[in-house]
């Protein structure tokens, strides 16, 4: 058993690690039966962060270490990260990345895999929350690599996880931002715990390696604080009236009159989210539609799988059906009691008998009487995207609308659309805001 009054004397001399546990405070519930994910890779920030949040110890712990396979020795590594977490208490689960590994790219492609493998996991065990060991040094060298022409983003103290839909519903909080790497292995060197050195992370080929060696030996800057959230109170409308069809209805004057870099984020966010994909738009492309509302355009503007249009007073941004057709978005296939997410924005799980889930669009003639009027409250450009279910009966097929939350036949529905778009904005800030109902 670690002796937790050396390791806690031990922070004295570390000015950047005195407000710690304010920080784990402010963002996290102690006391929570609800155990926080970890992800420990064995390198020094991920393990200093483990060893800091066993020290708060108000929560349970589960410790995640992805094998990216990408080294002979990540097995060894992943080893000695279920040693640690054995040694301190916690549970632990390691995460194969398995599969054919691209030519190129491969640091970008480890991350996305890195992310997916972390979200499915976590939701897996009921984690709403991924600790992740990012620290000073990271944010300037993401910010020196967009220097180089990367489109890498900042890392931010908490967001949303950023696949998607594996990271639906889970949140990334980063509370070592503001402290610098090399404080962090000295802080572990005091206390007696060891670390390891991928030596990727010096490999001049890849780009991170060599914004990092050029930073090495500078004086990093603190963070900026987070960017005030949106508020969204006056933006949308409450309650959405035609939420259940993933379309998201917004006030135009609002958002014309919001900031610039505001108005893009909201547009952006909005298209990705109705369109159910898992990248963020160009930024030029967002830009061309803000300009297009600004001068009075009514659309339809076609983006990241979603078409906006205008009525009068009111924005509407749905699925675009054309390109749901061009992708050729394939139906879901359910078993009884199995659920799944389809187009990337509806989570669906059947009752008691086999169901496949698929757009309307070819189908509105099987729809019965009071479906179809449900149908037609949606605007012509949109209403192909809808969901529709199939499922056997003893007079064969048919097809029903999904439109509620739960219907007769057992099938339930949520969509994603709003929620995303809602945590995009920030509206989620912390994990006590989702005790929210949103």
């Amino acid at each position: 058993m670690d002796d937790l009054g050396s390791w806690r004397k031990a922070l004295q001399p570390f000015a950047e690690l005195h407000d710690i546990f304010k920080s784990f405070e402010r963002y996290l519930i102690p006391g929570s039966a609800q155990p926080l994910g970890v992800a420990v890779s064995g390198g020094g920030d991920s393990v200093a962060l483990l060893c800091l949040l066993h020290l708060w110890g108000k929560r349970p712990l589960e410790v995640f270490c992805v094998n990216h396979g990408l080294n002979p020795h990540s097995v060894g590594w992943c080893a000695q990260v279920e040693a640690l977490a054995e040694r301190l208490g916690h549970g632990f689960t390691r995460l194969d990345w398995i599969g054919d590994k691209p030519a190129t790219g491969i640091q970008a492609a480890a991350r996305q895999a890195r992310h997916g493998l972390l979200a499915d996991a976590a939701r897996d065990k009921g984690i709403e929350v991924l600790c992740l060991g990012h620290n000073r040094d990271d944010i300037l060298e993401a910010s020196l690599m967009r220097d180089m022409g990367s489109s890498v983003g900042a890392p931010e103290i908490w967001a949303p996880s950023p696949v998607w839909p594996q990271g639906r519903g889970v949140f990334i909080y980063r509370p070592l931002l503001n402290v610098p790497r090399q404080m962090l292995r000295d802080w572990l060197t005091v206390i007696g715990v060891g670390w390891v050195d991928d030596p990727a992370n010096v490999n001049p080929k890849f780009l991170r390696s060599r914004a990092r060696t050029e930073l090495m030996g500078g004086e990093a800057e603190a963070s900026n604080l987070p960017d005030a959230p949106i508020t969204v109170s006056e933006l949308l409308s409450v309650p959405q009236p035609l939420g259940w069809a993933g379309i998201l209805t917004m006030d135009a004057d609002h958002l014309l009159n919001l900031p610039q870099a505001a108005a893009h984020k909201v547009v952006a966010a909005a298209m990705v989210s109705a369109g159910g994909g898992a990248r963020l738009p160009r930024s030029d492309s967002v830009a061309a539609i803000v300009k297009g509302l600004k001068r009075g355009e009514a659309g339809p503007f076609v983006l990241s799988g979603a078409r906006l249009i205008r009525r009068e007073d009111t924005i509407l941004i749905g699925r675009e059906p054309g390109d749901m057709v061009r992708r050729q978005v394939p139906p879901l296939d359910l078993a009884p009691h199995d659920a799944g997410v389809w187009d990337g924005r509806f989570e669906v799980r059947a009752g008691t008998r086999p169901v496949t889930i698929m757009a309307v669009q070819g189908h509105k003639g099987a729809l019965s009487e009071a479906d179809l009027a449900r149908y037609l409250q949606v605007p012509a450009g949109l209403r192909g995207a809808l969901p529709v279910v199939k499922m056997g009966s003893e007079t064969g097929n048919r097809l029903v609308l999904l439109s509620e939350p739960d219907n007769s036949d057992g099938v339930t529905l949520r969509s994603w659309v709003a929620l995303r778009f809602l945590y995009a904005l920030g509206q989620v800030a912390n994990e006590y805001d989702l005790l929210r109902k949103l």
